[in-house]
C-alpha cells in the first residue's frame, strides 16, 4: 500500500490524498460528474502542465459528450513540478488547440525575446504585452550557460552583480 492510500484508508485526508479521494468520488458516483458539468458550462484548469495527469483525465472524463467546455492552460516550458508524468499526451492531441495565449504579460520585451532565442520554436513564440513595452531594464539581461552554476559564480561572480541576469544551465544528473 503506498502512503496515499494509506492515509485514506485510515480516515486521514491530507492534500495528496485529497486527489485520490476525489477520483474514487467521481468513479463511484457517475452522478456527481453530471452535476459538475451541468453547473459548469466552462471549466478552466490553469497551469495544467504542473497538474496531476489523474486530474486532468477525471475532468476529461466528465465533460465528454456534454455540452460543458474544458479549456487547459499552460506553457510546458514553464513546468515546475514532476506531477505531470506525459500520460494524458493522447488526450491533448484530440482537443481543440487553434486558441493560443501568446502574449507575455510578465516579462519586459529584452526578457521575451531571450526566451523566444532559448525555446527556439514558433510554437512557443511570445510577443511582449503593450503595457510592458516601454519598459527599459537599467542593464540588458544576459544568459549565462555553464555546466556548474556554483563554479561559474565562483569565477564570474564580479561580473554578474548589478545587473539582470538569466541563467541557463545545462542540466546534470542527479
Amino acid at each position: 500500500m503506498n502512503q496515499r492510500t494509506t492515509i485514506f484508508t485510515k480516515g486521514g485526508l491530507s492534500h495528496d490524498s485529497l486527489i485520490l479521494f476525489a477520483e474514487k468520488v467521481f468513479e463511484r458516483f457517475p452522478k456527481i460528474k453530471m452535476r459538475l458539468t451541468q453547473r459548469y458550462q466552462l471549466i478552466f484548469i490553469d497551469e495544467y502542465q504542473d497538474s496531476a495527469p489523474s486530474v486532468l483525465k477525471m475532468f476529461y472524463k466528465a465533460v465528454l459528450n456534454t455540452r460543458s467546455s474544458l479549456y487547459f492552460l499552460g506553457d510546458k516550458m514553464q513546468q515546475i513540478y514532476k506531477n505531470y508524468d506525459g500520460s494524458f499526451e493522447e488526450e491533448l492531441k484530440t482537443l481543440n488547440t487553434d486558441i493560443k495565449l501568446d502574449t507575455n504579460h510578465r516579462s519586459i520585451p529584452d526578457i521575451v525575446y531571450i526566451l523566444n532565442n532559448i525555446y527556439n520554436d514558433q510554437q512557443f513564440k511570445q510577443i511582449p504585452s503593450d503595457r510592458n513595452g516601454v519598459s527599459k531594464p537599467d542593464h540588458p539581461p544576459r544568459v549565462v550557460m555553464c555546466d556548474n552554476i556554483h563554479e561559474r559564480l565562483k569565477k564570474g561572480a564580479n561580473n554578474l552583480s548589478g545587473c539582470f541576469t538569466v541563467i541557463f544551465t545545462k542540466p546534470t544528473k542527479v
